[in-house]
């Protein structure tokens, strides 16, 4: 599910609900922010970290607290069911982000938490109502085979600046420490200028040569595997601090190596509107205030 969309999903789908003056319910504190059928949530439920965030970014936060507790808790049944499956997707998940030096803020991971229990489960679900799977993935590769034929790119995080001599000495500085992956996701996030990638870390993924100069991914490309660069990159005006994970040569992707991809992609429209059915009957049942 697209976070950008759920904030939309919340107000067209839960179209009950209602705006309550603190002024008019004394038994509510002044602490409280909405409650769920009755349950009051208040600033004490959340993460310290939320009474930083700008008013923006509390109510995408809350929409999208809102959307999975409903949704996990529809599901309750069948996250016993699943509970081994959502383990090991919290493992793999969590794995994955330490592999690629991100960081999750409590509020991130409260959410990602949440959003991990009922994309498992939706998953899983769908999945078992196709037994012919594999003969789709096959038959998907076969006809977009040409689709899995990749250029030669570098998996890389980076640290864009505007300022030369910052960027000399940050990397510096991040030559020093043991944990240089910690400290360059630190960096990111306070220093980077690309919006698109500076919470996650600096984490871009891979990116090819034709999307930049040829001298800049030559040494991209003979760069040291999970290391910082040894020097700052200059393009279009602004210097990047570059942590390069591996790179991966030019050919065709086998079948095996894309199997999961696909079966993620032929499920996804399913997914989403077998999800979608459960939130239209959790419009009649659910009571939203906010206050």
């Amino acid at each position: 599910m697209n976070f950008k969309l759920i904030s939309i999903m919340i107000l067209v789908l839960f179209s009950t609900t209602i705006f309550a003056s603190q002024n008019n319910d004394s038994n509510v504190s002044k602490d409280a922010i909405f409650s769920l059928n009755k349950k009051v949530y208040e600033k004490k439920d959340f993460p310290n970290e939320y009474q930083a965030l700008s008013p923006k970014e509390k109510s995408k936060f809350i929409s999208q607290y809102i959307y999975y507790t409903l949704l996990s808790k529809k599901l309750q049944k069948e996250s016993i069911t699943y509970k081994a499956k959502i383990e090991n997707a919290i493992k793999k998940r969590d794995a994955d982000l330490k592999r690629k030096g991100i960081v999750l803020t409590e509020i991130e991971k409260l959410i990602l938490d949440k959003k991990i229990v009922t994309d498992t489960i939706s998953y899983n679900i769908i999945l078992e109502k196709h037994k012919k799977i594999e003969d789709e993935i096959k038959e998907f590769y076969e006809k977009n085979k040409k689709g899995f034929n990749l250029p030669k790119r570098v998996e890389i995080s980076h640290i864009v600046i505007k300022d030369e001599n910052l960027s000399k000495k940050l990397l510096k500085e991040l030559s020093g420490p043991s944990d240089t992956l910690k400290l360059f996701s630190q960096y990111a996030k306070k220093y980077s200028l690309d919006k698109n990638t500076k919470f996650n870390g600096g984490y871009v993924g891979e990116v090819v040569n034709k999307k930049m100069p040829n001298d800049f991914f030559k040494f991209l490309w003979k760069s040291k595997d999970n290391a910082l660069l040894s020097k700052v990159l200059k393009k279009d005006k602004l210097f990047h601090i570059i942590y390069r994970f591996q790179k991966y040569k030019a050919g065709q992707q086998t079948l095996p190596e894309v199997r999961d991809d696909i079966e993620k992609y032929l499920l996804k429209k399913e997914i989403k509107k077998w999800e979608r059915k459960i939130i239209l009957k959790l419009k009649k049942e659910t009571k939203i205030v906010y206050y």
